[in-house]
Protein backbone atom coordinates (compact mmCIF):
# COMPACT_ATOMS: atom_id res chain seq x y z
CA UNK A 1 0.00 0.00 0.00
CA UNK A 2 1.27 3.33 -0.78
CA UNK A 3 -0.49 6.65 0.92
CA UNK A 4 0.96 9.83 0.68
CA UNK A 5 -2.35 12.02 1.89
CA UNK A 6 -4.06 11.32 4.88
CA UNK A 7 -7.81 12.83 5.48
CA UNK A 8 -8.58 12.12 9.11
CA UNK A 9 -8.10 9.95 12.18
CA UNK A 10 -10.47 9.56 15.00
CA UNK A 11 -11.50 7.31 17.85
CA UNK A 12 -15.02 5.80 18.18
CA UNK A 13 -16.78 3.31 19.96
CA UNK A 14 -18.23 -0.02 18.27
CA UNK A 15 -21.85 -1.36 18.96
CA UNK A 16 -20.43 -3.61 21.69
CA UNK A 17 -18.55 -1.08 23.62
CA UNK A 18 -15.11 -1.27 21.79
CA UNK A 19 -12.77 1.44 20.83
CA UNK A 20 -11.55 1.82 17.51
CA UNK A 21 -9.01 4.24 15.83
CA UNK A 22 -11.06 4.95 12.34
CA UNK A 23 -7.99 5.85 10.13
CA UNK A 24 -8.96 7.14 6.73
CA UNK A 25 -6.57 8.18 3.82
CA UNK A 26 -6.23 8.02 0.00
CA UNK A 27 -4.22 4.89 -0.78
CA UNK A 28 -3.52 2.81 -3.72
CA UNK A 29 -1.60 -0.67 -3.64
CA UNK A 30 1.49 0.47 -5.89
CA UNK A 31 3.33 3.82 -5.79
CA UNK A 32 2.33 6.13 -8.48
CA UNK A 33 5.89 7.87 -8.48
CA UNK A 34 6.42 5.76 -11.10
CA UNK A 35 4.93 8.67 -13.02
CA UNK A 36 7.73 11.14 -12.46
CA UNK A 37 10.07 8.70 -14.56
CA UNK A 38 12.69 10.72 -16.96
CA UNK A 39 10.32 10.62 -20.33
CA UNK A 40 7.28 11.56 -18.38
CA UNK A 41 9.16 14.57 -16.71
CA UNK A 42 10.45 15.82 -19.95
CA UNK A 43 7.36 15.68 -22.11
CA UNK A 44 5.81 18.82 -23.17
CA UNK A 45 2.65 19.86 -24.45
CA UNK A 46 1.38 17.30 -26.85
CA UNK A 47 3.41 14.54 -25.33
CA UNK A 48 1.52 15.37 -22.55
CA UNK A 49 -1.75 14.66 -24.09
CA UNK A 50 -0.53 10.98 -25.19
CA UNK A 51 0.63 10.10 -22.05
CA UNK A 52 -0.11 6.21 -21.36
CA UNK A 53 -0.61 5.67 -18.20
CA UNK A 54 -1.69 2.10 -18.58
CA UNK A 55 -3.63 2.27 -15.37
CA UNK A 56 -5.11 -1.36 -13.35
CA UNK A 57 -6.29 -0.81 -10.03
CA UNK A 58 -3.20 -1.13 -8.16
CA UNK A 59 -2.43 2.46 -9.37
CA UNK A 60 -5.61 4.24 -8.78
CA UNK A 61 -5.83 6.47 -5.66
CA UNK A 62 -9.23 6.20 -3.48
CA UNK A 63 -9.91 7.01 -0.53
CA UNK A 64 -9.83 4.32 2.14
CA UNK A 65 -10.63 3.90 5.56
CA UNK A 66 -9.02 1.80 7.78
CA UNK A 67 -10.28 0.64 11.27
CA UNK A 68 -8.03 -0.66 14.20
CA UNK A 69 -9.40 -2.02 17.44
CA UNK A 70 -7.72 -0.82 20.39
CA UNK A 71 -9.92 -3.35 22.77
CA UNK A 72 -9.31 -6.83 21.75
CA UNK A 73 -11.59 -9.09 23.22
CA UNK A 74 -10.37 -11.67 25.77
CA UNK A 75 -13.07 -14.19 24.32
CA UNK A 76 -12.69 -12.78 20.89
CA UNK A 77 -12.41 -15.85 17.85
CA UNK A 78 -10.04 -16.10 15.62
CA UNK A 79 -10.75 -14.81 11.99
CA UNK A 80 -14.00 -13.23 12.86
CA UNK A 81 -14.22 -9.31 12.38
CA UNK A 82 -13.33 -7.38 15.07
CA UNK A 83 -15.15 -3.91 13.68
CA UNK A 84 -18.35 -3.75 15.22
CA UNK A 85 -19.16 -0.03 14.22
CA UNK A 86 -22.53 0.22 12.61
CA UNK A 87 -22.53 0.37 9.05
CA UNK A 88 -18.78 0.05 8.65
CA UNK A 89 -17.45 -2.44 5.56
CA UNK A 90 -13.86 -2.28 6.85
CA UNK A 91 -12.64 -5.17 8.74
CA UNK A 92 -10.48 -6.72 11.30
CA UNK A 93 -9.50 -9.79 11.74
CA UNK A 94 -7.48 -12.05 14.95
CA UNK A 95 -4.64 -14.30 13.13
CA UNK A 96 -3.98 -17.83 15.69
CA UNK A 97 -0.51 -15.67 16.24
CA UNK A 98 -2.45 -12.82 17.96
CA UNK A 99 -2.20 -10.38 15.04
CA UNK A 100 -4.36 -8.24 13.74
CA UNK A 101 -5.06 -7.74 9.58
CA UNK A 102 -6.86 -5.13 8.35
CA UNK A 103 -9.15 -4.60 5.39
CA UNK A 104 -10.02 -1.33 3.86
CA UNK A 105 -13.38 0.20 2.82
CA UNK A 106 -13.47 2.01 -0.03
CA UNK A 107 -14.84 5.73 0.86
CA UNK A 108 -16.14 6.25 -2.49
CA UNK A 109 -19.88 5.65 -4.90
CA UNK A 110 -19.82 2.77 -6.45
CA UNK A 111 -20.49 4.71 -9.42
CA UNK A 112 -17.04 6.15 -8.66
CA UNK A 113 -15.66 2.59 -8.05
CA UNK A 114 -16.21 1.58 -11.12
CA UNK A 115 -14.04 3.88 -13.51
CA UNK A 116 -10.61 4.61 -13.50
CA UNK A 117 -10.59 7.77 -11.71
CA UNK A 118 -8.53 8.34 -8.97
CA UNK A 119 -9.36 10.76 -6.41
CA UNK A 120 -6.19 12.33 -4.14
CA UNK A 121 -5.82 15.84 -2.50
CA UNK A 122 -8.30 15.34 0.36
CA UNK A 123 -9.50 18.17 2.63
CA UNK A 124 -12.00 17.98 5.15
CA UNK A 125 -13.30 21.11 7.70
CA UNK A 126 -10.07 20.43 9.68
CA UNK A 127 -10.87 23.30 12.07
CA UNK A 128 -13.87 21.62 13.55
CA UNK A 129 -13.20 17.94 12.56
CA UNK A 130 -9.77 17.31 12.72
CA UNK A 131 -9.48 14.35 15.03
CA UNK A 132 -13.68 13.84 15.37
CA UNK A 133 -15.89 12.05 13.08
CA UNK A 134 -17.00 13.52 9.86
CA UNK A 135 -19.30 13.42 7.07
CA UNK A 136 -17.54 15.15 3.92
CA UNK A 137 -14.34 15.18 2.28
CA UNK A 138 -13.61 17.53 -1.12
CA UNK A 139 -10.68 16.31 -3.17
CA UNK A 140 -9.67 16.37 -7.28
CA UNK A 141 -11.08 13.43 -9.07
CA UNK A 142 -9.54 12.76 -12.59
CA UNK A 143 -9.25 9.06 -15.03
CA UNK A 144 -5.49 8.56 -15.48
CA UNK A 145 -4.43 10.06 -12.88
CA UNK A 146 -4.87 13.81 -14.02
CA UNK A 147 -6.76 15.64 -12.04
CA UNK A 148 -9.96 17.54 -13.82
CA UNK A 149 -12.50 17.70 -11.39
CA UNK A 150 -13.74 18.84 -7.74
CA UNK A 151 -15.49 16.68 -5.57
CA UNK A 152 -17.72 16.43 -2.64
CA UNK A 153 -18.09 13.02 -1.09
CA UNK A 154 -19.84 11.87 2.17
CA UNK A 155 -17.64 9.33 3.25
CA UNK A 156 -20.18 7.90 5.55
CA UNK A 157 -23.16 7.44 2.70
CA UNK A 158 -20.97 7.28 0.07
CA UNK A 159 -22.35 9.42 -1.98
Amino acid sequence: MFCFHHINAYETRGEDGNTFLVVDMCCSDQSPLWLFNTENLRAEGKEIENWNFNLDRKKLVRPRRYVIPLDIPSDASQESNLVTIRGCKATAKLSVDGSVSLEHELLIPDDIAGTNATIELPRINYDYYNGRKYNYMYGVQGANFLPDQLVKINVERKE
